[in-house]
Formats: structure tokens, sequence, C-alpha cells
């Protein structure tokens, strides 16, 4: 390494580009949904975009947007950490760099399906919020969603034994 410190050459561009990109991407992929949205809406359902455009300010709040694109830059700061983490970790050649790609993947796709479900779970502590039906509860959702989780896991843990 030469006396080059490995974070400041290796893993802060990485970190910089991600978390610049993410946020970019995700609202090029709002965009790219809500004009989908629109022409299958006109051409499927005879639906005007500007009713389409006003209905959908009606009902779904800019509040989604924002939170969309503030969960970007923490799903980037995940994937860049786990990434780098299992790069820097790789050793032994080429067979030992796609099993750390691998398991950063599969890391990386757990921790953020994870986030994400903090994230939606953090507006149910508020009073006057409830997005369920009132005979589904949080906990009911919380243990539903463990188990997907879980058997995700599972999942994963049967293919690496035929790996």
């Amino acid at each position: 390494s030469l006396g080059q410190n490995p974070f400041d050459w290796l893993i802060l561009p990485k970190l910089i580009g991600l978390i610049i990109a993410l946020p970019l991407l995700t609202f090029l992929a709002d965009i790219s949904g809500l004009v989908g949205g629109s022409l299958v809406a006109y051409l499927q359902l005879e639906i005007s975009p500007t009713l389409f455009l006003q209905r959908l300010s009606q009902e779904v709040s800019i509040a989604h947007f924002f939170i969309g694109i503030i969960k970007a830059p923490v799903f980037a700061l995940i994937i860049v950490s786990v990434g780098c983490m299992q790069g820097m970790l790789a050793s032994g050649g080429a067979d030992a760099v796609g099993v750390r790609t691998t398991r950063s993947v599969v890391q990386a796709i757990f921790l953020v399906i994870i986030v994400d479900a903090i994230f939606f779970c953090i507006p149910l502590y508020r009073k006057d919020h409830n997005p369920f039906p009132p005979v589904v509860s949080f906990k009911q959702v919380a243990t539903f969603y463990l188990i997907i989780e879980l058997q995700l896991l599972h999942r994963h843990q049967i293919c690496n034994i035929f790996l």
C-alpha cells in the first residue's frame, strides 16, 4: 500500500459516489414509475394524464417521495460498507473474490431489507398514524416480516450447500 491509507483511496470515493448517485437514481425511478403509471392508465383505463396527476396529488403525499430520497443515502452507506468490508477481506485468488462478492451482495440485500423494515416501522410509533386496519396490529406485521426474512435467509443457506 506504499504508506497510503486504503480508506482514502478505495472506500471514500465509492461512498461519496454512491451517496450522490443513489438518490439521483431513486428520483429517476420515481419519475419513470409515475410516467409509466400515467401511460398505462391512459392506454388501458382511458384516464387522462391530467386526471391521473390530480388523483395522485390527492391520494399520495409528497412525504413518500422525501422518505424514499432520505432512505437512499442510508442504503448507499450500507451497500458500500458491506461491499468494501468483504472486498478488504478477500484473499487467496479469484475464487475468494467470487465468494466474497456473493457474500457482499447477499449481506447488503439482507441489511437493506432490514433497514427498510425499520424505516417502515418508524411512523407506527406516532399515535395519530396507523396505516393498518384496526384488525392488524404492529406485532402481527413485524412477526410476518420476520418470518419472511428468516425464510429468505434459510433459502440462501440451502443454496450455499449446493454451490
